[in-house]
């Protein structure tokens, strides 16, 4: 102990040390068999001898001049050692006896604090740390430091008596203390909580030499020593200097620390020589200050969003808050509200302010109550709203106190409930149409037990309203009741709360009805299920012509075949069947020839009529679980089920189709007239020809087409290359619908002329359509698909209009007597339009009615000879000229010449083209001639293209002509230069 080092580090230490020898209190623990501190304790508390033991063995063998200066002794080793054992206390005592026993472990430093009551006038707190030598070095002893800190009590000011400083300092700040010489600038002590509590290892605080807080203090927040001695010079005696400054932590965080440094010592000229500094972690506190910040931010934010109003009053009850809700519910600002002290006008306390005072007064009067058991006062009143209006209100009135329990004021919650009140008044409402409803109404609770039930449910079944009560619903239902609930409703119910469906019930006479019923699920606002709420009606009666009403939606009314809707439904069942087993199914569509003339000419009635005869001979053409549908109009559609192949779908739909055409080709009376017609089948087979039913049905309409195309009244089977056609039909029908008449159709204009003298008598018009993409197209390429779109009537208009302008325009250059004639579009011939169309365009275009000659199809007249008689008839009176266009070529009959009002008859080139000599078609013009000389009528031969056949016509006594050996159809402008010129356009 009287090394270099130990003379340097302990005689001129400026903090108190001495030494004391171990070896007597060695032999008084081992005397004693005190082997543990617990057993030292316990001595210790049950003896009273224990202190004087241990203060006659204290042995101090070396003290610093610091520590006599504490004690207050001079520096002579045997008077500190008696002033020592004197001021020794049993705590003290009993600590060095803890140091002695942990000699053989690994604990080398004891820290407590021990009290010097009679050195001086004053008594003093010492922080006291004594060093356990290992059993290598007992001869050392226990070293034992110690601090007085009772100025840190002093700085703080935290207690009155001087004596209590120190332990203050320790209470407040338990986590670091330490003592820093300015002279040195270093710290001469500290503890290693700070450093242990940020979670370094004791080797990393050795390293640091020291200065282990300096080496985790952030940057920005270090002080050096001149900065430090600054501020505490600056410091009056009893002042202390605090600061906050962020220490890092072994897992690199930022925690933030409290420290607070006061003067220790200071010398003659009051300089700082050093201080004590303690500090305590606060990074808890600041989050902790910053939550409540932020709830006490939220609480703000939540009164001053609340719908309610929330008002808060002093002592006195007068308004020290109120949220900004008051505008919205009564219109008034806030500030005005504190300002004009009108609360009880507000919120209409007045009239039950004395009362409300008298229940509110017990809480009032008492200063110190218990919070948790202070009323709730829940009043209605009419408050008053900016407009003088009375506004419904709710309040909840309850005194405020203070954490002490100290009254604070009062707290008011108003609330509008005029919303409230109408709910009221609707569910008011509510409970009258539940008891006056029309349905039967029954409520169940969570149990399936009913509740409730109103007066139409006893009307229907027959039940009471306190037979059911109590009862179970299955009650009024019959044996399919349960089953129904368990397997439909149920599951509808938990996936959707609400299910809708008939059952059959019963009467409380037994009679058994049919019910439809509404069932919805009840939840409460937690979600927990309350019970069903049912509905019901009686719908025995409707159930009873629910038959007829099917009827209706899938029958064809007229024909009582199924409909387009049915039809759908039985083919989508074939198909599926036939994809099961593999089967074909025959597809027939059918369309009638002839029937648009007998609705046309005979009338709708008589059409219906014809119509239920067809589906007549139909049904009766099919097998029993095959399928006969009318789709619209004249057209039918046929299913024939289990065809096992292809060769067998084939025959059955061939022989089908066949029996269909045989039937429908003798002949209907209607009103004792014979009526003919016929039809055209298309014929389509899954699967071959398509697996998707739209597509099906559509291949099928496609056949027929083709049938028609190829004469009609037969049936055609589908093939890929019709598929094309359709598509190319598809298309024209769509070009149709885009076309514009006045920009891309025209007529041509073919000259006619005297056989023999070659002289011009007329001109044809030739409808043209100059097809923006397929070029000139005639119309045997195009009226068909146009007249089934319906276009028939709007191109007939145009045709007529356009050739008689056309006239009027040659009239106007000085041309007369060549007169044109226009062909005649079935649709237009039927639809009655004709002779009012031709009245209207000879009148606009001031055209004489002689130079226009209207053609007619034999075939179109030979449809309905009445209906031709008569529109024919109307043309004459007109002043037109009629000819029959296509003479010869269908079914003639001499008779109709006899009654129709014609001018000409026309030789189709289909006959022209075969005149030869000795030929039968030479013969039939001669004939033909013949008959038009009989009956006055001009005749005219079509297609003349060789010289040979003009000879030949001309021996047959043919006069007028028209083709291609005298001129093909002109454009306007050509005949116009034929007219001047007299040279026609011949065919190149």
């Amino acid at each position: 102990m009287k090394s270099d080092y130990y003379q340097s580090q302990f005689h001129r230490s400026v903090i108190p040390q001495w030494l004391i020898e171990t070896g007597p209190l060695q032999a008084f623990l081992e005397e004693h068999e005190l082997h543990t501190p617990v057993a030292a304790e316990a001595y210790a508390n049950s003896h009273q001898d224990f202190l004087p033991s241990i203060a006659a063995r204290i042995q101090i063998t070396d003290v610093n001049a610091t520590a006599c200066q504490l004690y207050q002794v001079d520096e002579c080793l045997e008077e500190f050692n008696r002033t020592y054992r004197n001021d020794l206390s049993c705590d003290t005592a009993l600590q060095l006896c803890y140091a002695v026993l942990s000699i053989p472990t690994s604990k080398r430093r004891h820290v407590f604090y021990s009290h010097l009551e009679k050195i001086g006038q004053a008594s003093k707190t010492l922080w006291t740390n004594v060093e356990v030598p290992g059993t290598q070095q007992l001869a050392l002893g226990l070293l034992v430091s110690a601090v007085d800190v009772t100025p840190v009590e002093t700085a703080e000011k935290e207690l009155e008596e001087r004596q209590q400083f120190l332990s203050t300092v320790l209470k407040t700040v338990p986590d670091f203390l330490m003592i820093f010489d300015f002279e040195r600038r270093e710290s001469i002590f500290q503890n290693d909580d700070i450093a242990l509590s940020l979670g370094y290892s004791p080797e990393e605080i050795e390293q640091t030499q020291g200065n282990f807080v300096s080496y985790i203090t952030h940057p920005d927040d270090k002080l050096s020593p001149e900065e430090m001695l600054k501020m505490h010079s600056e410091l009056a005696a009893d002042e202390v200097f605090s600061v906050t400054i962020r220490l890092q932590d072994h897992l690199g965080n930022w925690r933030h620390f409290y420290f607070r440094s006061a003067a220790l010592e200071r010398d003659e000229q009051d300089n700082v020589i050093n201080a004590v500094v303690v500090a305590r972690d606060i990074t808890d506190v600041l989050k902790t200050r910053q939550i409540l910040s932020e709830q006490q931010r939220r609480y703000q934010l939540l009164a001053d969003s609340f719908s309610d109003v929330v008002i808060t009053t002093d002592t006195l009850f007068r308004v020290n808050y109120i949220s900004p809700s008051v505008r919205d519910v009564l219109g008034f600002a806030p500030a005005d509200v504190i300002k004009d002290s009108r609360l009880l006008d507000i919120l209409g306390l007045k009239t039950i302010a004395d009362s409300l005072a008298r229940r509110l007064a017990d809480s009032v009067m008492r200063p110190e109550a218990d919070a948790d058991s202070e009323p709730t006062e829940i009043v209605e009143t009419f408050g008053t709203n900016c407009d003088g209006e009375l506004i419904p209100l709710e309040l909840k009135l309850s005194i405020l106190r203070d954490e002490h329990n100290l009254l604070e004021g009062m707290l008011i919650v108003a609330r509008d409930i005029t919303e409230r009140r109408q709910n009221e008044a609707k569910q008011r409402m509510a409970a009258k149409v539940f008891e006056n409803s029309l349905e039967g109404v029954y409520i169940t609770n969570a149990d399936g037990v009913i509740v409730q039930v109103n007066r139409a449910f006893s009307k229907i079944t027959g039940h009471s309203a306190e037979a059911m009560i109590g009862e179970k619903p299955s009650r009024i239902g019959s044996g399919w009741h349960e089953i129904t609930f368990s397997n439909d409703i149920k599951p509808s119910l938990d996936s959707s709360n609400h299910w809708e469906g008939e059952l059959l019930s019963r009467r409380a006479n037994g009679e058994a009805f049919v019910a439809w019923l509404s069932i919805s699920a009840v939840y409460d606002s937690r979600d927990e299920f309350l019970g069903l709420i049912t509905s019901f009606k009686d719908i025995t009666e409707a159930k009873n012509s629910e038959e007829n009403i099917k009827k209706l939606a899938y029958y064809d009314p007229l024909t009582d075949l199924p409909n387009r809707a049915l039809f759908s439904d039985r083919l989508s069942q074939a198909l599926q069947r036939a994809r099961r087993n593999r089967h074909f199914v025959a597809l027939l569509f059918l369309d009638l020839d002839g029937f648009k003339a007998v609705n046309d000419t005979m009338g709708h009635a008589l059409g219906d009529r014809l119509l239920i005869d067809v589906a007549r001979r139909l049904r009766h053409s099919i097998r029993s679980d095959d399928t006969v549908a009318r789709m619209g109009g004249d057209e039918f559609i046929v299913v024939l089920n289990t065809l096992v192949d292809r060769t067998t779908a084939e025959n059955a739909a061939a022989q089908v189709a066949q029996k269909i055409v045989d039937v429908l080709n003798d002949p209907f009376f209607l009103q004792g007239k014979k009526v003919q017609i016929g039809c055209s089948i298309g014929i389509a087979l899954y699967p071959d020809d398509s697996i998707v039913e739209d597509q099906l049905i559509k291949h099928a309409d496609t056949a027929m087409y083709h049938a028609k195309e190829q004469g009609k009244n037969g049936y055609q089977f589908f093939t890929s290359d019709m598929h094309n056609r359709a598509q190319l039909r598809q298309d024209l029908e769509r070009d149709l619908r885009l076309a514009s008449l006045d920009e891309e159709f025209y007529l041509a204009y073919q000259p006619k002329f005297d056989a023999r003298t070659r002289c011009l008598t007329g001109f044809e018009a030739l409808l043209r359509w100059n097809h923006p993409k397929r070029g000139l197209l005639k119309p045997a390429h195009f009226l068909r698909t146009a007249e089934d779109l319906g276009m028939g009537t709007r191109l007939g208009d145009w045709v007529v209009e356009k050739a008689c302008w056309q006239l009027r325009e040659w009239l106007d250059e000085g041309y007369v007597g060549n007169g044109i004639s226009i062909n005649t579009f079935e649709r237009h011939y039927r639809d009655k339009e004709l002779v009012k169309t031709v009245r209207r365009a000879l009148q606009e275009t001031c055209v004489p009615a002689e130079l226009l000659t209207v053609e007619i199809s034999e075939n179109i007249l030979m449809q309905d000879i009445g209906f031709a008689y008569a529109t024919l008839s109307d043309l004459r009176d007109l002043g037109v000229h009629i000819a029959i266009d296509d003479f010869a070529l269908g079914m003639s009959s001499l008779q109709y010449l006899n009654r129709l009002p014609v001018n000409e008859l026309k030789i189709d080139r289909q006959i022209i083209s075969h005149v030869a000599p000795g030929s039968s078609e030479l013969r039939l013009v001669s004939a033909i001639a013949g008959i038009a000389l009989s009956y006055d009528c001009n005749l005219v031969a079509e297609g003349v293209e060789r010289q040979e056949q003009l000879d030949l016509l001309l021996e047959a006594n043919c006069g007028n002509v028209q083709g291609f050996l005298f001129s093909k159809p002109m454009q306007p402008d050509e005949v116009l230069e034929y007219l001047q010129t007299g040279q026609p356009v011949l065919l190149d």
